[in-house]
């Protein structure tokens, strides 16, 4: 689970070398698809996730909203506790009566 931004970095050794891009891969998405070059595994380009608070995740293999319900929380107790839903975007609460009358 990546809760907030994260930048990822690959750790890529093959000490045979590689000779294409599926020597590569370490099934990752959110740290991109390394490539092959010369022999030599290279790091992929991590996602780009287009709203500023966008998180990747692996699960999905997308840029999501949220990872875990924790994620949607917006500190409103009167309009109900959010939740993250499977497709990765918050869902809001049942209303709460917050009257005090």
């Amino acid at each position: 689970m990546f809760s907030g931004k994260v930048t990822y970095t690959a750790d890529i050794t093959n000490e045979e070398g590689c000779t294409a891009d599926d020597d590569c891969d370490d099934a990752s998405y959110c740290n991109g698809q390394e490539v092959c070059v010369a022999g030599a595994c290279q790091p992929g380009t991590p996602p780009s996730c287009i709203a500023p608070d966008d998180i990747c995740s692996e699960d999905l293999d997308k840029c999501v909203a949220c990872d875990d319900d924790g994620d949607c929380a917006d500190s409103d107790l009167c309009n109900g506790d959010e939740t993250c839903g499977s497709d990765g975007q918050c869902v809001s609460g049942p209303q709460v009566d917050c009257d005090d009358g």
